[in-house]
């Protein structure tokens, strides 16, 4: 992986450990992503990290945007079309992080 995408992915590993999406929501979008794909998606906790792509995970484009629908309404946040092609979870919380950021700013 390399470029934007992998920006994407190393910056939220540098950002992982604390930073706080939502005060409100009181998990990161991170943490929301791991439990969600663990417990409706039946992705093994051990296969999560930020790196692991979506496919790895098994998410099909079906699962991507049910998947992007549940970030919309935890956070309420609108992914843009042109925006929703992730490859990564890194990648994932990044944008929900930046679309937040956004949201209040």
């Amino acid at each position: 992986m390399s470029g934007p995408r992998k920006e994407a992915t190393d910056y939220y590993l540098s950002e992982l450990s604390t930073h706080r999406t939502s005060e409100a929501a009181g998990v990161t979008s991170y943490e929301f992503l791991s439990e969600i794909l663990v417990e409706k998606y039946n992705v093994q906790a051990q296969a999560v990290r930020p790196e692991a792509t979506l496919e790895e995970l098994g998410l099909d484009s079906l699962s991507l945007a049910e998947l992007l629908f549940d970030l919309e309404d935890k956070f309420d946040i609108e992914v843009p079309e042109e925006r929703a092609d992730l490859s990564t979870l890194g990648e994932a919380a990044a944008l929900v992080d930046e679309l937040i950021r956004a949201k209040t700013a």
